[in-house]
């Protein structure tokens, strides 16, 4: 925890070390204040009595009213300035640390999002972790406040009797001790229901998703899913029910020990009141600082819980900026765009899989190549492309273009090698212009470029809004289709004018004669360009000069549509018998 408070103090104080300065006097200010006032009103009390008595002329009242006003004035001043503070550290702590956020967001490697460990990590983090910064260092300034003017406090008591002050110090310490059990008991307890939480915020997307909304009420599934989400939640409930009711217990027992320190207070000042050993004042001073050392405890208790709730989260900040990063290359070796793309004996499993998803691949691209990578599901076709683009790195063997290790390309020229089109490509809520013009945004208001990428993709008929947005997020959003979608994500590949092209069957939900004859338009164009084809469909296949054919993470065949036609192998099976469905279907 102190490590934890150093960094978070030290991070945002670097952010705006003038307002945390003033944020940590005005809290002090804060402290100090309410303690004055118990002392003040102890004198005020006292001078009352000595004006009943005749005692004493009116000018000491006066100034105890005096003194007394301006410090609850000043105490207004001090709570309104840190309110004001407060907001303008949440500013200038979003203004730094949100651009360092998200630069660590597109610098992780992309395999954390694949990974348990690491995505519960993510899911921890969520969306605004400067909030849970913030809370934490106001939290804990908080809770420093409370220390200060619960130590005035006990100072009174140890003036009145060091006995006193030693028990209330003693009945602290252990509310605290069984406070910090308490939040413990939850902490661990919200870190094992971290999965059970991702599950149900997956199962409450399903009913509320438009998509999937749709395909369940055609197949009458809602129910299913909700009861599933229902169980889901009756365990997490239970789970936290006796947990809360288990910590309440350890926070009630450290509350009795203030209880009966607090009753032992009220004792003796009413036996020392009916013996007439204690002023009006004193009493006064003491009931006013039984309460607020009362309600101050409370105060520090909760603050306690939440700092270390906080903290829970601000820890996972911290495995959140350790996740590894993409190594970036920034002086490495420029070579020939248009080079020999090799994979020299590659193999590669995923993380916290025990089985190789590639076993000792070995192939080569030449430039201006035509290549299709073919197999059944799970066979590594996709895991290749990964690969390529730099994802991933191979357990072992090595990828090079021009011989040079792809790894050891800087980063920004590697990434402009490669236009790509996914399966589960991305579908961004702006203008149609943005969502093809994304991939190089350079030329995004040159019209005669977007407009070619559009033809090349046969998504003309989308032109004429260009420039309107789709989606759901505007309010005169367009929607689109799945065959649109689609079609723009082949748009966007095209603009971007990479010397690779992967497409990576972004066509799976056209009918097989519309994706041939876009393949047949898009590798017609790309003449001057590598391209990459994986596919479930056989008959784009036979456009490509190279068929790389794939088998449980291994190749077992290479070669031409026709050479592949001829030998017998699983390229021949899987062609005869996607014949054959096409004859079934057109008989």
């Amino acid at each position: 925890m102190f490590k934890t408070t150093i960094k978070v103090i030290g991070g945002i104080a670097r952010s705006a070390k003038k307002h945390t300065i003033c944020y940590l006097a005005g809290m002090i200010l804060f402290a100090l204040f309410p303690v004055c006032s118990v002392l003040l009103i102890k004198n005020l009390v006292n001078h009352v009595m000595d004006l009943v008595q005749g005692g004493q002329p009116y000018i000491k009242f006066l100034w105890g009213v005096g003194l007394l006003s301006v410090v609850e004035l000043l105490t207004q001043i001090t709570k309104y300035s840190n309110s004001y503070m407060e907001q303008r550290l949440k500013a200038e702590l979003y203004c730094g640390f949100s651009d360092k956020l998200l630069e660590k967001y597109v610098s992780v490697e992309f395999s954390c999002f694949e990974e348990e460990h690491s995505r519960n990590i993510i899911h921890h983090v969520g969306s605004a972790p400067q909030e849970a910064l913030l809370e934490y260092f106001m939290t804990f300034f908080s809770l420093v406040a409370d220390f200060i003017e619960i130590f005035g406090y006990v100072i009174v008591f140890f003036s009145l009797s060091p006995l006193f002050g030693l028990l209330g110090t003693g009945c602290l310490g252990i509310l605290l001790c069984l406070n910090f059990k308490r939040v413990d008991m939850m902490a661990k307890l919200y870190d094992e229901q971290t999965d059970d939480e991702r599950k149900m915020l997956y199962l409450d997307k399903l009913l509320c998703t438009k998509s999937t909304l749709l395909d369940l009420k055609l197949n009458d599934a809602i129910d299913f899913v909700h009861h599933k989400r229902e169980a889901l939640s009756q365990v997490i409930w239970k789970e936290r029910l006796l947990r809360t009711l288990q910590s309440q217990f350890v926070y009630a027992s450290g509350y009795m020990s203030m209880v009966l320190w607090v009753s032992f207070v009220v004792i003796y000042v009413i036996y020392e009141i009916t013996h007439g050993r204690l002023s009006y004042g004193i009493v006064v001073a003491l009931i006013s600082a039984v309460q607020s050392i009362y309600r101050c405890s409370e105060c520090m208790a909760n603050d306690f819980a939440l700092i270390l709730r906080s903290g829970v989260n601000v820890r996972y900040l911290e495995k959140f900026m350790e996740l590894p990063e993409v190594k970036k290359v920034k002086n490495g070796e420029m070579v020939d765009v248009q080079g020999r793309l090799q994979f020299h004996n590659v193999s590669f499993r995923y993380p916290n899989d025990p089985n190789e998803v590639l076993k000792d691949v070995s192939f080569s691209i030449e430039p201006f190549q035509k290549i299709a990578l073919v197999g059944e599901n799970g066979s590594g076709k996709t895991t290749i492309v990964k690969l390529i683009c730099g994802l991933y790195q191979p357990a072992q063997g090595r990828i090079t273009l021009n011989d040079i290790d792809i790894f050891k390309l800087p980063s920004q020229y590697l990434h402009k090698i490669y236009g790509a089109a996914f399966q589960d490509f991305s579908r961004y809520q702006f203008s149609v212009r943005h969502n093809v013009a994304i991939s190089s945004v350079e030329r995004m208001e040159n019209d005669s470029e977007v407009f070619q990428a559009m033809e090349q993709a046969q998504a003309s008929d989308l032109q004429k809004i260009i420039d309107k947005p789709v989606g759901i997020i505007e309010e005169d959003g367009i929607s689109l289709s799945g065959g649109q979608w689609q079609k723009l994500a082949l748009a966007r590949a095209y603009f971007k004018k990479g010397q690779l092209l992967i497409l990576d069957e972004p066509t799976a939900s056209m009918d097989p004669k519309a994706e041939s004859e876009l393949y047949a338009s898009f590798l017609k164009m790309m003449r001057s360009h590598t391209c990459i084809v994986v596919s479930h469909r056989l008959a784009i296949a036979k456009q490509c000069d190279q068929i790389i054919v794939l088998d449980k993470g291994k190749i077992v065949q290479k070669g031409s549509h026709d050479e592949l036609l001829a030998e017998r192998g699983l390229y021949q099976e899987m062609f005869h018998a996607q014949s054959q469905w096409y004859r079934e279907k057109d008989g």
